[in-house]
């Protein structure tokens, strides 16, 4: 299995694009927005969290997600979780 480089950049443009996938208008996708005023729940976050364990390899749970008031907030439990592999 090959590892996929991550960087902050390359993780907000992942985490926003997964949100986007979900239904969420692009328009109001945004980093500093909060997770829950664009409609997300707790199945959301476990579905996001399957694709960055699936697509980038990167070893998270929901629960990891449980203080991510904004989508910054989950793109940095993301490099965490990449910086401890």
């Amino acid at each position: 299995m090959t590892e996929t480089p991550v960087n902050t950049a390359s993780l907000e443009e992942f985490v926003t694009q997964q949100v986007i996938d979900m239904g969420v208008p692009a328009s109001t996708v945004k980093l500093d927005a909060k997770i829950d005023s664009m409609g997300l729940d707790s199945l959301d976050v476990v579905e996001l969290t399957q694709a960055v364990k699936k697509q980038l390899m990167i070893p998270v749970k929901p629960k990891d997600f449980e203080n991510a008031a904004t989508l910054q907030d989950a793109v940095d439990v993301i490099r965490e979780k990449a910086q401890e592999k």
